[in-house]
C-alpha cells in the first residue's frame, strides 16, 4: 500500500514589478499512512536582566554578579554591558561555574571605538547561571575613588516549541526519548543555539543537535530539506531509522546556503530526522567593538519533510520560472 495523495487547487495573486501574477497552490492532503502528530509546545519567552549603579572604591576592587538564565526551554542570548567614568576602562569577565575558562572578553580595546564602554552578546542555554567578576582594567588613580559605572544585562528569548529535543547520535538511543513528532508538508522552523558552555561548542555536542520523529504506515517516498538557514552557519540534514542507522545522509551544504535531500523509498516505521549546524557560528561577539549580533542568534533555520519534491524555488513552488518572490514560493500549507 502506497501513500495516498490529493490535491485541491487555489488561487493566489501577488503583484510583482507592476504587474499581477496569478499562482495555483496545491493544498496537500495526505492519507493517514504518513500521518503525524506536531509536537510543537509554545511557551511564553521569559523576560529577564538587571541594571545595577555601583562603583569601585579601589583600583584593585572586584564586584562578583550572576547572570541567571530563565529556564526557557530554547535558549538564547544575553547582552550584557558595562559603562565607566572617562578615567577608568572597565573589565569583565563572565564564566560558566562548571567550566574553565572566560566566556567574554575581560576588558576593553585601549584603541577601540569606545574605551570606557564594555559591551558583548554571548549565546545562552535555557536555566544556566553564569559568574561575572567587574573590575578596572585600566586603572584611575587612587585619588578619583569612588569611580562609579553602570552594569547591566539582558536575556533575550529565543522560542523554540520543539526543545529539548536534543542528543549526540553516539549515545543512542538517548535522541529516541527526546525527538519531537513533526507532520508532513509543512515548512517549520527552529533555532540552531546550542548554548555556549566554555570556549567552543565540540561538533559532537549533545545540546546542538535537534532530533525530529516521523512515522510511515506504508512504503513512501520522502523529500527533506532546509528552505532557510543562518548565514553564518552549514547544516546538514540525516534520516535514522529507530535502530540509530542513517537512512539517508544529506551533505553538508555551504554557509548560508538549503539543501534538499531525495527522492528517498523508505519503508513502514519510524524514523528520525537529525539537524545539526557542522559549522556553529560565532558564539560571542563585543559589540562596543563594532561586532554585530550573529545571525543564528535571531534567524531560525526553516524545514520541512515531504512526500511531494521540494523545488529548488521554494515549498509548494507551482512554477519555477524565476518569476517567483521568496514569498510567493515559500508556503506552508494553504497560506502563502
Amino acid at each position: 500500500m502506497s501513500a495516498t495523495i490529493k490535491t485541491r487547487p487555489r488561487l493566489y495573486l501577488y503583484a510583482e514589478h507592476g504587474r499581477c501574477i496569478a499562482f495555483a497552490s496545491l493544498l496537500v492532503l495526505v492519507s493517514s499512512v504518513v500521518h503525524a502528530q506536531h509536537d510543537c509546545v509554545p511557551y511564553d519567552p521569559t523576560v529577564a536582566g538587571a541594571v545595577i549603579d555601583s562603583s569601585w572604591g579601589s583600583p584593585t576592587e572586584i564586584d562578583n554578579y550572576q547572570i541567571v538564565v530563565p529556564p526557557d526551554l530554547g535558549g538564547g542570548y544575553v547582552v550584557a554591558r558595562i559603562a565607566a567614568t572617562a578615567q577608568v576602562e572597565p573589565g569583565m569577565s563572565i564564566m560558566h561555574p562548571s567550566t574553565v575558562g572566560q566566556i567574554t572578553q575581560p576588558g576593553t580595546n585601549t584603541n577601540g571605538p569606545s574605551p570606557f564602554v564594555l559591551e558583548v552578546v554571548f549565546e545562552v542555554y535555557g536555566g544556566e547561571t553564569y559568574d561575572v567578576k567587574l573590575r578596572e582594567d585600566v586603572q584611575a588613580p587612587l585619588a578619583a575613588h569612588p569611580v562609579a559605572y553602570q552594569w547591566s544585562w539582558s536575556f533575550v528569548s529565543r522560542v523554540d516549541c520543539y526543545e529539548h529535543n536534543d542528543g549526540s547520535a553516539g549515545t543512542w538511543p538517548d535522541p529516541v526519548a527526546t525527538a519531537r513528532q513533526i507532520p508532513f508538508n509543512q515548512e517549520l522552523a527552529a533555532y540552531s543555539l546550542a548554548g555556549h558552555l566554555s570556549y567552543s561548542i565540540p561538533s559532537d555536542a549533545p545540546h546542538s543537535w535537534d532530533w525530529y520523529e516521523i512515522n510511515i504506515g506504508a512504503p513512501t517516498t520522502l523529500w527533506f530539506g532546509t528552505t532557510q538557514v543562518p548565514s553564518d552557519q552549514r547544516i546538514r540534514l540525516r534520516l535514522f531509522n529507530a535502530g540509530g542507522t542513517v537512512e539517508v545522509n544529506g551533505a553538508t551544504p555551504d554557509f548560508g546556503e538549503t539543501i534538499v535531500v531525495g527522492p528517498a523509498l523508505v519503508d513502514p516505521g519510524t524514523y528520525f530526522l537529525e539537524i545539526h549546524p557542522e559549522d556553529h557560528g560565532p558564539t560571542t561577539a563585543t559589540l562596543s567593538e563594532g561586532g554585530t549580533i550573529p545571525d543564528h542568534f535571531n534567524t531560525p533555520y526553516h524545514f520541512v519533510v515531504a512526500t511531494e519534491e521540494i523545488p529548488s524555488c521554494g515549498f509548494a513552488a507551482i512554477f519555477c520560472d524565476g518569476f517567483e518572490s521568496a514569498d510567493a514560493t515559500l508556503w506552508s500549507g494553504t497560506q502563502p
